[in-house]
């Protein structure tokens, strides 16, 4: 008797444990598709691509826009073509093949960023609603509240074709797709 509770205890203890497991190392393939802000593949863009925390550095890894055997985690992608302003993006590897979309804008001395100014109608009153403005290629996006008067501005933005998304909490009430250059105005219309 003594035994077999001493077993069924132990089997408890063991359905009760976390299981930790310790995978070999796993690998994806990294592809970047690098555009100008018209949409124009970019084909001589070099990647710089560095392992985040160790620093460790795969940009040799890359042949063109792509590189095999990159270890799962995350990194910084810098991405540089002579003529366009660089970007940086953070980059998580965890599948087997993670695909990036960039956008380059023609580099500016001076050159300023794109703003957007968008007006929701109708207002939405005391009704509490989010603008999110994410770039149709890259990563990314930003999200502001639409003031009770129905407007809402975003700035700091490159160049290029948005997708405006309007949220009541976390549904999508409206889509609307916009080219943002230089400072950009616009209205959405919501059926209430």
């Amino acid at each position: 008797m003594l035994i077999r509770l001493c077993v069924a205890l132990c089997l408890e203890m063991l359905c009760r444990a976390e299981c930790v497991s310790h995978a070999e190392t796993e690998y994806g393939r990294v592809v970047f598709e690098v555009f100008t802000s018209l949409g124009e593949p970019l084909e001589n863009a070099h990647i710089e691509f560095r392992e985040l925390g160790s620093r460790k550095n795969f940009t040799s890894a890359f042949r063109g826009n792509v590189a095999t055997r990159i270890p799962y985690g995350f990194y910084d992608a810098h991405i540089v073509s002579p003529g366009f302003a660089s970007v940086t993006r953070e980059i998580r590897v965890f599948q087997p093949e993670t695909s990036i979309r960039a956008e380059l804008r023609v580099s500016m001395e001076c050159g300023e960023y794109a703003s957007l100014q968008g007006t929701i109608e109708p207002a939405p009153g005391d009704h509490l609603l989010w603008a999110k403005v994410v770039p149709f290629r890259g990563t990314g996006g930003i999200e502001v509240p639409i003031a009770s008067d129905g407007k809402f501005s975003v700035g700091g933005l490159d160049g290029g074709k948005y997708l405006i998304m309007v949220l009541d909490n976390t549904y999508v009430i409206r889509t609307q797709t916009v080219e943002v250059i230089g400072n950009t105005a616009l209205t959405v219309y919501v059926t209430p």
